[in-house]
């Protein structure tokens, strides 16, 4: 005769099973918000997603100097004392001995899609001869997942190739759980990123 699980054990079951799948998950969130798509050539214009720390701006100048792309956009909106994001990032490339000639401001935007449907609007202002053809996106690495997603589905019918790279956000991607704002980056991304599979 068959012996049925008890209602305990069949709770035990479930809450190991539950643990374990929470156990993948912390294992892995990090690292699946990270999700780089690397240039295989050079492109016409390296964008740069305004916000966080300076790392984004360095990795532009990075691939500026590996002469990836000759121009740099900034693209954001937000405004910190009075200045924009967008004139923060572009003072600090400056400052870092990049001509301002090279830079181009787009303050025009205050979120992830509006950073790409700013960029694609501000491109079709453009005279054809002066339309990049691909582009470097910029960003740290965290929003990478979700600014690749975006920036596709605005991009999808323009003609444009674009890659993906990821700036260094100092996040451990195995043990991200450890730091307080890890913890807070990482599941901010993750609401943030489930919300634009929602809406977008």
């Amino acid at each position: 005769m068959k012996r049925s699980l008890s209602i305990p054990s069949l709770f035990l079951a479930c809450v190991l099973f539950v643990g374990l799948l929470f156990l993948i998950w912390i294992n892995s969130a990090a690292t699946f918000l990270n999700n780089a798509v690397m240039p295989t050539e050079a492109a016409d214009v390296i964008v740069v997603l305004s916000g966080s720390t300076g790392s984004r701006m360095d990795k532009a100048i990075e691939l500026l100097d590996k002469e990836m792309a000759p121009k740099i956009w900034v693209v954001g909106g937000g405004v910190l004392y009075r200045t924009s994001y967008t004139q923060l990032m572009a003072n600090y490339a400056h400052s870092m001995g990049i001509s301002r000639a090279v830079i181009t401001q787009i303050p025009d935007s205050k979120s992830t899609y509006g950073n790409a449907t700013t960029t694609l609007k501000y491109i079709k202002k453009l005279p054809l001869n002066e339309r990049p053809e691909r582009l470097i996106i910029v960003t740290s690495g965290f929003h990478t997942r979700r600014s690749w997603r975006v920036f596709n589905r605005v991009f999808k019918d323009s003609g444009i190739k674009l890659s993906m790279v990821a700036a260094p956000d100092g996040i451990d991607p195995k043990f991200w759980w450890r730091d307080y704002e890890n913890v807070q980056t990482v599941l901010t991304e993750w609401a943030c990123t489930l919300v634009y599979w929602l809406k977008y």
